[in-house]
């Protein structure tokens, strides 16, 4: 029996062993998950709606973008969307998708979010800049005038950012807003 009691103790060690090897592993990953877990990374990251709402942008029609103050900078806008979420990729190109880092932000330029496994395009329209110069000039006016007697027919974001009324239509008054911002009167709203 004396003999056994060894073999006992023997078997009872390697036991311990395999034990303390467990726990040692068991520790590791425990280590590994608890910095994984004290990350900053959230699990689920803001979508693209949820970063444009967050960053003041307006969307219309699930594929134009509004509420741009005019003089908006390409870097200051990629600014305002990453402090609304900064684990977005975003990117901006112009009307013809040539990318653009510096300027302003015209009507027609492009801007393309990426995060939270999707990736969506808007256009960018700003109320009064018809002829993607970022500014309100006497010639956006002349193009309302030439589109209201059918001299040329402005589409696409250029449309949509002569509709200064929002009603759908390009009539009389929004020409007459046009006139109210160049002589000062009153401001296009960009909401």
């Amino acid at each position: 029996e004396e003999t056994n009691k060894p073999d006992d103790e023997e078997e009872e060690n390697n036991t311990n062993d395999n034990i303390s090897d467990n726990d040692n592993t068991t520790e590791n990953e425990k280590d590994e998950n608890q910095e994984n877990n004290n990350s900053n990374e959230p699990s689920t990251y803001p979508t693209v709606k949820e970063t444009i709402t967050a960053s003041g942008y307006n969307l219309k029609e699930n594929m134009y973008l509004s509420n741009f103050t005019l003089g908006s900078t390409v870097q200051g806008t990629i600014t305002k969307l990453q402090n609304a979420n900064k684990y977005a990729s975003i990117n901006i190109t112009n009307s013809n998708n040539k990318a653009k880092t510096s300027g302003s932000i015209v009507t027609g330029d492009k801007i393309t979010i990426i995060s939270n496994n999707e990736t969506i395009t808007y256009t960018v329209i700003i109320y009064g800049d018809n002829n993607a110069d970022g500014k309100i000039t006497i010639l956006d006016l002349a193009n309302v005038q030439k589109h209201l007697l059918k001299k040329s027919t402005l589409t696409g974001a250029n449309l949509k950012a002569t509709d200064t009324n929002k009603d759908g239509k390009i009539t009389i008054l929004d020409l007459a807003n046009f006139q109210k911002q160049l002589l000062k009167k009153s401001n296009i709203s960009q909401s």
